[in-house]
């Protein structure tokens, strides 16, 4: 059987850690899909309990179609924002590694002198 590697969710183990601040902006996405997630499950158990009712259904169709769309909205701006944080990132790295290796260069051409 052939195993297939699963791409890792963040960069590396502390992603979450460090960046938690960064994407505190659209936390509120995913915590209203989660509550509308669960106002279709209590309509669902509920539905179970009572007759069934037209309205109960409208709800509960509704509540799990909005649950899915902030869902999505949610994981869209957050694949957007980790795309920009590993931009900004990146941007630190490389001006950390130019500075690193201008030092090291500088200590060269002090022992060489």
């Amino acid at each position: 059987m052939r195993h297939v590697a699963v791409a890792p969710r963040a960069p590396n183990k502390l992603w979450w850690q460090t960046t938690g601040a960064y994407y505190q902006s659209i936390a509120i996405w995913g915590r209203l899909s989660n509550w509308l997630a669960l106002v279709f499950l209590a309509t669902l158990i509920g539905a179970a309990f009572i007759a069934p009712s037209p309205l109960l259904a409208l709800v509960r169709f509704s509540a799990a179609l909005a649950s899915i769309t902030l869902l999505i909205v949610h994981e869209s701006l957050k694949a957007r924002l980790t795309r920009k944080l590993l931009a900004q990132f990146a941007v630190v790295a490389q001006r950390g590694r130019q500075e690193r290796l201008t030092r090291e260069y500088q200590r060269y051409l002090t022992v060489l002198a």
